[in-house]
């Protein structure tokens, strides 16, 4: 768990350019950041990976404002060009939460959503249609558990 935006960007998980992480920070700093955690996460023996993320706001607008400005980076084209194109996929169950890859069946899915004053996300290795149906569950089991 991390306390602080400085602790949280200096973590072994979040791996980017110092631009990026510059605009995380006053992101992070601007909506009032209070703690992360990440856990990366495997399972029954199969080698594709997957992470969780929390992050704790001061409120659940802020909340909201880190899911939007988080999408909106995912979505340049510098981010682009090193994880793959981003396309989005549909969520239900979870109300306002915003499912994407990147690069395809070969790269990364994720789900982002808030609840309360928190911003989650949950992802894994691949992109078929039982990778993101497997996700979708799991996201929403997740939703369904947390506190908002």
């Amino acid at each position: 768990v991390y306390t602080t935006a400085q602790e949280w960007l200096s973590n072994p998980n979040d791996q980017q350019p110092a631009a990026q992480a510059a605009a995380e920070k006053a992101m992070l700093t601007r909506e009032g950041f209070r703690a992360g955690a990440v856990e990366n996460l495997t399972g029954d023996g199969t080698p594709d990976g997957g992470l969780s993320i929390l992050e704790q706001f001061r409120s659940l607008r802020a909340a909201r404002d880190a899911l939007a400005f988080y999408i909106s980076q995912q979505k340049e084209p510098q981010v682009q060009s090193t994880d793959g194109t981003y396309a989005s996929f549909k969520v239900s169950g979870i109300p306002g939460a915003v499912g994407y890859s990147l690069g395809g069946a070969s790269g990364g899915i994720n789900i982002a959503f808030t609840h309360g004053n928190y911003y989650y996300l949950v992802g894994r290795e691949g992109g078929s249609p039982p990778d993101i149906a497997g996700l979708r569950a799991a996201a929403r089991h997740l939703y369904q558990r947390v506190p908002g």
